[in-house]
């Protein structure tokens, strides 16, 4: 993932670089690094939403609200 997201940086692909930190936040979360799957998916939401793609955000509020629900706070979760 860290050459990937590398080579999205230097593409300038923001769309390619914004998933990409999703999908580092799925790593990091599955390793149980839950504050660093949270970095992740608050850098992909705030990407998406700047290039106002609804359907990034929604993914990026849908991955943050499962962190939270592993968590066990629901309300966090149901904001997501």
């Amino acid at each position: 993932y860290t050459q990937a997201l590398e080579l999205f940086r230097e593409s300038g692909s923001r769309t390619d670089l914004a998933a990409m930190l999703n999908n580092i936040g799925v790593l990091e979360r599955n390793t149980g690094n839950r504050r660093a799957a949270l970095a992740a998916y608050q850098q992909a939401l705030a990407m998406f939403r700047e290039m106002k793609q609804p359907v990034g955000v929604a993914g990026s509020l849908n991955n943050i609200g499962n962190l939270y629900l592993q968590q066990g706070q629901d309300d966090l979760a149901r904001r997501s």
